[in-house]
């Protein structure tokens, strides 16, 4: 007996988004992915998760709005900006921030725009780029060791949940400056 396997590949559109026209809709899907990411109940309005988003693109003329979209659909959105912890010299950026609509979990969103984030990043001259993520989230853990980036340091605690948190690091600018 032979199976067929039928293969997708769905394509995105990422774009970066300037003029924060997609702000409200990266709040929401950041709302909805963190609430069904820790099985809570209620998805927090928009007024409270624009101001999480709106922190990071606001917060510093060199900050980066990358949306991922399926047709006309918002799908998932990566929000990086200057890590200030860093002496400027090191050119290090954070991103923030990294959100798929959970109606596109496992889809290749996330994916996208990690590979589609970088060279952005590289082109506007940071030679590395770290995040953190929590590490019960094994599913975000998987991505991005698979995508290359290293632990850095043990886990510590998040200063709002209180949940253990891992800190991410890839050096970029080897393979994606000027991208």
């Amino acid at each position: 007996m032979h199976k067929q396997v039928q293969l997708v590949q769905l394509m995105f559109t990422l774009l970066v988004d300037t003029e924060n026209n997609y702000l409200d809709s990266a709040a929401e899907i950041w709302a909805a992915a963190t609430s069904a990411r820790d099985q809570e109940d209620s998805i927090p309005s928009l007024e409270q998760s624009r101001p999480i988003i709106q922190s990071v693109t606001a917060g510093s003329r060199e900050g980066l709005l990358l949306i991922a979209l399926q047709a006309d659909e918002v799908v998932g959105f990566a929000a990086a900006a200057p890590d200030v912890a860093f002496a400027p010299e090191c050119r290090s950026t954070e991103i923030h921030y990294l959100g798929v609509s959970p109606r596109w979990w496992g889809r290749g969103v996330a994916r996208a725009l990690l590979e589609g984030i970088l060279p952005l990043l590289g082109a506007r001259g940071y030679s590395s780029a770290h995040l953190q993520v929590y590490c019960d989230n094994l599913k975000a853990v998987s991505l991005y060791e698979a995508a290359g980036w290293q632990r850095e340091g043990a886990p510590s605690q998040h200063p709002r949940t209180g949940k253990s948190e891992q800190r991410y690091r890839i050096e970029i600018a080897k393979n994606s400056q000027g991208a």
